[in-house]
C-alpha cells in the first residue's frame, strides 16, 4: 500500500486550534480515567457536570429562601442580621450551605463549559447551547456578586466600591454612582433593596436561561440520578457543617479594608477592579465575552455536513425522529403519492451531522451524503467477496497474513471517527489499518449511525467478526449515539439485532479510552484471533454485571472524590486576598452644585417671533446656561486643587457634578475648600477643618445646593 493512498480517517475537530485542544481533551479525559478507577462511570461527577451544576443551583434557591427567616435588606440591619444568622445554628447551617452549593454550581458549571470547549463542541447548531451557557455563567456569577453585596461587610464593601467605579464609565447617570458610597452615612437603603429583589428574581430568569440551553437537545440530562443527587447534597451538608461560612467585619467606608479571605468563585473579580482602571475592566469584559460569545463562528473550520432524507425509501417509521438525540428531525405529512401517510424532515439548523439516525433506519432512507448507507453496505461487501477469492487462490501457496484468518472472511471493524478513527491510520479505499492488521475498517461519525442490518448482512456474506467502537457514553462526541447502538445490538430497541438470523458472539461493541489505544489495539488482536480459530466465543454483547466484593472499594472510592471535590471547593472559597494596593490617605471632595444662571437677555424681532409656536412667543430670549463651578482646596496653606466644572444638562442649565481624591501624606492637616459659582468668579463659599489622615484612611468633603458643606471620617 502506497503512503500516497493512506489519508487520516479522523477529521480535525470542527473548531480552530484543535492542536491545542486535543491534549486538553485528553487531559480531561485521563482525569476522567482516575475518577472511574475509584468509582463506576456512571457515578462520576465530572461526566455530568451540567446536571450536578443543575442540582447545586436548585440547593442554593433553595437555601436562600429559607435564609429570608433572618435577613432584612438595609444598610443599616444587613450586617447586624446576617450575625444574627450566624449565631443560630440552624441560620450558619442554612447560609453555609447555601454559600458551598453556589459555589459549587460555578465550579461545576465552569467545568462543563471547558469540557465542551476542549472537545470543540460549540460550532454549527450547537451554537444555541454555547451562548446561552456563556451567558448563564455570567448571569450565575452575577446573582453570586450581588449575594455578596447583600452580607455588606468588607469583603462587600471592596465589590461595591469597585461596582460602582465600573457603573460611573455609564453616561446614563446625572452624577457619579459612586458619589452614594463615600461615607457609611450616605449609602441609601434603597441601593439595598435594588439589589436584593435583583438577587432573589434573577434565578428566575436563570429557569428560562436553561430551557433555552437545552432546547435543541432532546432527554436533556438537566438533572442528576437519584443516587448522584444524594451524594450531591451530602457533601453539601458535611463541607457546612466541617467549615461554616463567617461573614467578615461590617463594612467601614472610611477604612480601606487589608488582608481579607474571600470567595474566589465569585469575588475574584476584585483583582481586576482594585487594580486595574475602571475603563480598563470595561475593556476586559467587552472584548473576553464578545470572543467567548463568537466563537461558534470565528471558531468554525468549514460547513457541518447534514443529513438528508431519500423520501423514496422513508416509510415514516419515525424511528429516526426518536433516536435523534438533537430533535432536528419531524415528522410531516407526504407531498407525494407514495402510500405511507408521513415523511422525515431535516431542521438543517438543529442536526449536528452525527449520523445516528442512518443506525435507526435499516432502509437506509436517511443518513449522510458523505458516507451513504447503501453504498458503504456495497464497499463492506466487496471487501468480503475479494478476501474470500484471495484466500481461495492461495490455497495451494503460502499463507499470507489474511489468509490466516480462514476462509470465514475478514473482522470488519466499524471505528468512531471521533474515538479509535481519530487516532489511527486507515486507508479509505482498502479499509485497511496498520493498528489493527487483519482488519477491514469502516470510519463512521458515531456508533450508533451503524445500523444492525448492516452487521447482519456483513455476517451472512462471510465476515468472520464485526468490531464496534464507539466513544464514552459518560461524555460523548454525539449523545446517545453508543448508547442507541448497544440497546439495538440487546434487542431492547428498535432496529433490532436479529441474533436468530446471526450469531452474536462474532460481534464485539468496544467503549474506546483515547487515553488508552493499546487496549483497543490488544482487544481486537483477541477477538480477531477468537472468530478466525473456530473456536467458543464468549457473548461479547451479555451485559456485564456488577462485582459485589468492589462495593467497598467503590463506596471509599467516592468519599474521597467528594472530600477532593469539596476540598477544591472550600479552598477556593477561602482565598488570602491583601485588598485593594496601599494607598495614601486620601481628601475625598464630591459637590453638587448649580451655578447663578446669566441675566444676558435680548428681545426677539418680528419676524423671529411670528416663525415660533404661538405657546413660545415670548418678547425676549434668555441665556439658559448657568455659570461654571469653580473649586479650590488648599492644605496646610497650600493650594492643591483649583478647577473650573461646567454645568451638566443639554442646555447647560443643570448642576455641576464633580467627583476628586487627593492623596495627602499622613498626619494632621488643615484643610480649606472654596468654591465660586458666579460668572466673575467670586467666592460664596468657604469652610475649614482641622483633619486627620492616617493609614488607609479617606476624609470626605461634600456639598450640596440647599445643604452646605458636610464631612464625614474622623474629625477632632
Amino acid at each position: 500500500m502506497t503512503s500516497s493512498k493512506v489519508e487520516e480517517a479522523r477529521s480535525e475537530l470542527p473548531v480552530r486550534g484543535s492542536t491545542l485542544l486535543r491534549p486538553l481533551e485528553n487531559g480531561m479525559r485521563r482525569f476522567d480515567h482516575f475518577v472511574e478507577s475509584l468509582i463506576p462511570t456512571q457515578y462520576n461527577p465530572f461526566a455530568q457536570t451540567g446536571a450536578i451544576a443543575t442540582a447545586a443551583f436548585i440547593v442554593a434557591s433553595v437555601t436562600g429562601i429559607a435564609l429570608l427567616i433572618w435577613y432584612r435588606p438595609s444598610v443599616h440591619l444587613a450586617h447586624e442580621t446576617v450575625l444574627t444568622m450566624e449565631a443560630s445554628w440552624s441560620g450558619s447551617f442554612l447560609r453555609s450551605l447555601h454559600r458551598y452549593s453556589s459555589d459549587l454550581c460555578i465550579f461545576f458549571a465552569l467545568i462543563h463549559a471547558l469540557r465542551l470547549f476542549f472537545s470543540g463542541r460549540l460550532t454549527g447548531a450547537r451554537w444555541l447551547a454555547w451562548v446561552t451557557g456563556i451567558l448563564l455563567v455570567g448571569l450565575l456569577w452575577f446573582i453570586g456578586w450581588t449575594g455578596y453585596l447583600l452580607v455588606w461587610d468588607q469583603q462587600a464593601q471592596l465589590a461595591m466600591e469597585g461596582s460602582t467605579r465600573f457603573l460611573d464609565l455609564i453616561p446614563i447617570f446625572s452624577e457619579p454612582v459612586s458619589r452614594s458610597f463615600l461615607a457609611n452615612d450616605l449609602v441609601p437603603s434603597l441601593v439595598f433593596f435594588v439589589i436584593f429583589f435583583t438577587h432573589m428574581l434573577l434565578p428566575l430568569v436563570m429557569g428560562v436561561g436553561i430551557w433555552l440551553h437545552v432546547a435543541r437537545v432532546q432527554r436533556p440530562r438537566v438533572l442528576t440520578s437519584r443516587w448522584m443527587g444524594i451524594w450531591t447534597v451530602a457533601a453539601l451538608v458535611l463541607l457546612s457543617l466541617i467549615v461554616p461560612a463567617v461573614a467578615g467585619p461590617a463594612a467601614d467606608l472610611s477604612v480601606r479594608p487589608e488582608n481579607l479571605t474571600i470567595d474566589a468563585w465569585y469575588l475574584a473579580p476584585l483583582w481586576l477592579t482594585d487594580y486595574l482602571a475602571a475603563g480598563l475592566v470595561w475593556a476586559v469584559l467587552a472584548i473576553g465575552t464578545g470572543l467567548l460569545v463568537s466563537m461558534p463562528w470565528w471558531m468554525k473550520r468549514g460547513t457541518t455536513k447534514v443529513a438528508e432524507v431519500n423520501t423514496r425509501r422513508c416509510n415514516g417509521c419515525t424511528l429516526c425522529a426518536r433516536d435523534c438525540p438533537y430533535d432536528a428531525i419531524v415528522m410531516v405529512p407526504r407531498t407525494d403519492d407514495s402510500r405511507y401517510e408521513m415523511q422525515a424532515r431535516i431542521d438543517p439548523m438543529k442536526c449536528v451531522g452525527c449520523g445516528i439516525c442512518a443506525g435507526a433506519c435499516d432502509g437506509g432512507a436517511i443518513g449522510l451524503d458523505w458516507l451513504p448507507v447503501q453504498a458503504t453496505r456495497k464497499k463492506v461487501d466487496h471487501w468480503i467477496d475479494e478476501f474470500i477469492e484471495d484466500s481461495a487462490a492461495n490455497d495451494d501457496g503460502q499463507p499470507g497474513e489474511d489468509e490466516q484468518q480462514g476462509k470465514n472472511g475478514p473482522v470488519i471493524a466499524f471505528l468512531c471517527s471521533n474515538s479509535a478513527a481519530a487516532d489511527f491510520v486507515v486507508d479509505a479505499e482498502t479499509g485497511s489499518c496498520t493498528s489493527l492488521p487483519g482488519y477491514r475498517v469502516v470510519a463512521v461519525p458515531c456508533a450508533g449511525w451503524v445500523q444492525p442490518i448492516s452487521l447482519e448482512r456483513a455476517l451472512r456474506r462471510g465476515a468472520a467478526g464485526v468490531l464496534i467502537v464507539g466513544c464514552s457514553e459518560e461524555d460523548p462526541e454525539f449523545r446517545e449515539g453508543n448508547r442507541w447502538l448497544g440497546l439495538r445490538l440487546a434487542g431492547s430497541r428498535k432496529p433490532h439485532f436479529r441474533r436468530e438470523k446471526v450469531s452474536a458472539n462474532r460481534v464485539r461493541h468496544w467503549t474506546y479510552d483515547r487515553t488508552r489505544p493499546l487496549e483497543l489495539i490488544d482487544e481486537a488482536a483477541a477477538f480477531r484471533k477468537l472468530v478466525t480459530s473456530g473456536q467458543e466465543v464468549p457473548n461479547a454483547l451479555q451485559p456485564s454485571t456488577e462485582d459485589s466484593s468492589r462495593t467497598g472499594r467503590h463506596v471509599a472510592g467516592g468519599l474521597l472524590v467528594a472530600v477532593l471535590t469539596m476540598a477544591i471547593v472550600a479552598l477556593g472559597s477561602h482565598i488570602p486576598y491583601p485588598g485593594p494596593p496601599e494607598e495614601d490617605p486620601t481628601l475625598v471632595l464630591s459637590v453638587k452644585h448649580h451655578g447663578t444662571q446669566s441675566d444676558s437677555c435680548r428681545p426677539l424681532t418680528e419676524e423671529e417671533i411670528s416663525s415660533r409656536p404661538k405657546h413660545m412667543q415670548q418678547s425676549e430670549i434668555c441665556d439658559r446656561r448657568r455659570a461654571d463651578v469653580v473649586i479650590e482646596v488648599e492644605v496646610d496653606d497650600e493650594v492643591l486643587y483649583s478647577q473650573a466644572h461646567a454645568p451638566g444638562g443639554l442646555s447647560g442649565d443643570g448642576p455641576a457634578v464633580t467627583l476628586d481624591a487627593l492623596d495627602l501624606p499622613p498626619g494632621d492637616r488643615n484643610v480649606v475648600v472654596r468654591i465660586a459659582d458666579t460668572h466673575d468668579g467670586e467666592w460664596r463659599f468657604e469652610e475649614s477643618w482641622h483633619l486627620p489622615f492616617g493609614a488607609g484612611e479617606r476624609q470626605v468633603i461634600l456639598f450640596d445646593t440647599g445643604e452646605g458643606f458636610r464631612h464625614f471620617g474622623a474629625d477632632r
